[in-house]
């Protein structure tokens, strides 16, 4: 997968995700995310805020790839997900799935 690096900007062929084009680019970058933690720790710098897309409250963020404010409103949204998925997929498939359902409960019965 071709890729654009996050340092220098040069195209370059992608593999397992990886995001810099060389070891010096990772250096670079390493550097400069472990210079933004240390601010972060030493309160010179504020942390991003987001808002939970569940509950609306604003937090805090940790770490950059959260979207929740806590476990509970990622387990609602989870559940919601998968309960649209299955809903659409049930309407999608509906017909084959009641002819596999009686075709079982006729084999439950002995009658195949």
């Amino acid at each position: 997968m071709i890729k654009k690096c996050i340092v220098c900007g040069k195209k370059f062929n992608s593999k397992n995700g990886i995001i810099t084009c060389s070891d010096m680019c990772y250096e670079i970058r390493n550097k400069e995310r472990l210079e933004k933690n240390e601010l972060i720790r030493q309160n010179k710098l504020k942390r991003e805020h987001k808002q939970c897309p569940v509950c609306g409250k604003k937090f805090e963020v940790n770490k950059s790839h959260l979207v929740y404010c806590s476990a509970e409103c990622r387990e609602v949204a989870t559940k919601d997900k998968k309960k649209k998925y299955f809903k659409n997929y049930y309407s999608e498939n509906r017909d084959k799935i009641i002819e596999n359902n009686s075709i079982n409960q006729k084999k439950k019965a002995g009658k195949i």
